[in-house]
């Protein structure tokens, strides 16, 4: 514009003068064309401010709506200048937070990081990046990333002042996810470690607990010596229980899961947790749960309701109380979003103590394995990180207050399921006295010793064994054997090994497993079949001549039958899954008829109707709905079981839904699956009486 205007002015001068006899109208036409010169100019100058508006407003949204927050900072920490973004990051409206030190946001054990940070930056002038808890406005602590470089001041008033130049970024999800991680990373190795030690850790405990049971026999209940045993019986079941717990943090349940009614599982142990309360601490239970009914193990709802007594129990004082109470709670989308749930209607179980009361430090971290408030040796730190775990696998979620002083709630929600209860069978009677001859299979003296004086005392010849050699030799020379009960795990051999062989001499013959770990381990491990009965170490006296008696009672077999040409109907959108496991199920020895589709699924169930033994179906098919799939197949082909495969948890609504539908046996398997426990999950339905 410059250059135009010098290039106008040097026309001008070297133009003519005009004189008082110049033509009037040429002055005129002259003035025209300067007056459209300038609004030419104007009108540029217009665009040009408007561009520069239009770049101003597109930079000012870009930096207040950034999807991190941008601060400028002095070395003081004073906010210099701050986007919208940092102003929501902290709850607050923008004109609160600039002119203010950032210092005062920031959650106490992070203000000197705060400090060394601009230090890093301002004085060393170098970029750098570090994590601070800061304190919300509404009083909730968050994790910011801060990711600085140094810069100056270019304004009149502070020209050259050095500055930080930061972005701002909330963390906070992220290091709860990561914090998760650890915790499930830390319970797996538990899990693992536990696992390991199991076989010798449950045998020197099941010879305490046998040693202790014969030895109360010779003496008089009422002397010293024999309530000292009776200790020694209770600590080694307290042992036994201690090792479950940490086989279930390695995800190995002793059973299936079922429909279970969590206030009927409260009430039957009523009496057990009241024993295990001071008498000067008061417990009182109110079950207001309408319908208690949970897809879980019985034993995990028994582990958790201990777990949480126990833990009232051990922080609150004399005259204290602790309150159970069971109930149902309906969440809406929002309420069940904040909780990491879906919506629906879930059971509750709340634990509430009068005792101390946790601070903060402790509730963050009343989950981790091994953490623990109490004196070196009164407790084992596993307790609370097991309810977390089970919760987990149950598709739950645990809520925590807590106050100094006053006192601790623990409330567990756990998804109310639709199905029915399985029906109740008769219970089993109290071992009777019986005459076969048992032989034991054991390479532990002790182990084997108390075995035999558990069978012994109650009628039955007892033959040993020390490993799988001298085992096939009694079975050869003794036909009067009616039943093996053998060891898992023996010297240069398995139990397994033993049992191929023994029933290759004696087809007839009838045997029981014992092993330390839980049976689903074995089965899922292809170790031992889903109808191959065992026992789990420690066992008692009661347990094994239940078992024993039902064994020889009913005629179970030694033998893992492999399937008898069952015609399976598999239904698998995805190719490569269905060609997987079509081969390996007929590798199995199954027939298989596979479906990419509900409707070609319907059709071969049309066309094979009730000789079709068991439905393998995946729940994302198209053309056709879970539930008409799960209608139709029932109603064309009546299978004897239902094996429902989904990426889904087993606590979906959708799922439970489902397996509520289903007229037979039926199970869920979470994806990704092994094909091993696939064809064990269909042993096992098949098996079921």
């Amino acid at each position: 514009m410059r250059r135009r205007a010098e290039r106008l002015r040097e026309r001008r001068l070297a133009a003519p003068a005009f004189s008082p006899d110049d033509d009037p109208a040429t002055l005129y036409e002259e003035l025209q064309i300067h007056h459209i010169e300038l609004q030419l100019q104007n009108e540029e100058l217009l665009a040009t401010q408007r561009e520069v508006e239009r770049s101003r407003d597109r930079y000012r949204r870009l930096y207040d709506e950034a999807p991190v927050g941008y601060l400028t900072l002095a070395p003081d920490t004073t906010i210099l200048a701050a986007n919208l973004t940092a102003a929501g990051l902290l709850g607050l409206e923008h004109g609160a937070l600039v002119g203010t030190p950032l210092s005062r946001r920031m959650d106490p054990s992070s203000a000197d990081l705060l400090h060394a940070h601009l230090q890093h930056v301002i004085r060393d002038g170098e970029p750098h990046t570090c994590e601070l808890g800061v304190l919300r406005a509404d009083g909730k602590q968050a994790w910011m990333r801060l990711e600085s470089v140094p810069d100056s001041e270019d304004d009149d008033a502070h020209p050259g002042r050095p500055v930080c130049r930061t972005a701002f970024s909330d963390v906070s999800q992220r290091r709860e996810l990561q914090a998760h991680l650890q915790r499930a990373e830390q319970i797996e190795i538990i899990g693992r470690l536990a696992s390991g030690v199991a076989h010798e850790f449950n045998n020197l405990l099941m010879a305490m607990l046998g040693c202790a049971s014969s030895a109360l026999l010779e003496l008089d209940e009422q002397t010293r010596a024999a309530q000292l045993l009776r200790d020694l019986k209770a600590e080694a079941i307290r042992g036994a229980t201690l090792t479950r717990q940490l086989l279930a943090l390695g995800r190995f349940g002793d059973d299936a899961c079922a429909v279970v009614d969590v206030n009927a599982i409260v009430a039957q142990n009523a009496r057990i947790l009241r024993h295990t309360l001071p008498e000067d601490i008061g417990l009182s239970f109110q079950l207001s749960a309408k319908e208690g009914r949970v897809w879980a193990q019985q034993g995990q709802i028994e582990q958790v309701l201990a777990n949480l007594v126990l833990n009232a129990r051990d922080a609150v004082s004399e005259g204290g109380r602790v309150k159970v109470q069971t109930a149902e709670l309906a969440l809406d989308e929002a309420e069940a979003q904040s909780l990491g749930l879906t919506a629906g209607v879930y059971v509750t179980i709340t634990v509430a103590d009068t005792g101390l009361g946790m601070d903060e430090e402790t509730k963050v971290r009343l989950f981790e394995p091994f953490f623990t408030t109490k004196a070196v040796g009164e407790g084992t730190g596993l307790g609370m990180s097991t309810v977390y775990r089970v919760v987990q696998q149950l598709g739950g979620q645990i809520e925590v207050e807590s106050e100094l002083g006053v006192g601790t709630t623990v409330r567990v929600l756990l998804p109310l399921t639709s199905r029915p209860l399985a029906s109740p069978t008769e219970g089993s009677q109290a071992p009777g006295r019986g005459d076969e001859t048992v032989l034991v299979v054991e390479d532990e003296g002790l182990v084997r010793q108390t075995v035999r004086n558990y069978l012994s005392r109650w009628g039955y010849g007892v033959l040993e064994a020390e490993d799988g050699e001298q085992a096939l030799e009694l079975i050869r020379a003794r036909p009067d054997i009616d039943l093996v009960l053998t060891d898992m795990v023996l010297p240069r051999s398995s139990g397994t090994d033993l049992v191929a062989a023994a029933v290759g001499l004696r087809p007839q013959l009838r045997v029981l497993f014992m092993s330390a770990h839980p049976k689903v381990k074995l089965v899922r491990e292809r170790r031992l079949s889903p109808e191959a009965p065992a026992l789990q170490k420690p066992f008692t006296e009661d347990t094994l001549l239940a078992k024993v008696r039902e064994v020889l009672g009913n005629g179970s077999g030694p033998t893992q039958s492999p399937p008898a040409g069952e015609l399976v109907l598999l239904i698998e959108d995805d190719d490569l899954a269905l060609d997987a496991m079509e081969l390996l199920l007929d590798d199995e020895g199954y027939q298989v008829l596979a479906a990419r589709d509900g409707a070609q699924a319907l059709a071969i169930a049309s066309e094979h109707g009730e000789a079709i033994d068991v439905v393998v179906t995946d729940l994302g098919l198209p053309n056709t709905s879970p539930r008409e799939l799960l209608e139709g197949l029932q109603t064309l082909a009546r299978p004897r079981a239902i094996v429902i495969l989904s990426g889904r948890s087993c606590a979906d609504p959708e799922v439970l839904e489902l397996l509520a539908l289903t007229t037979t046996r039926s199970t869920f398997l979470e994806k990704p699956i092994e094909i091993e426990q696939l064809v064990a999950a269909i042993q096992q339905l098949l098996a079921s009486p």
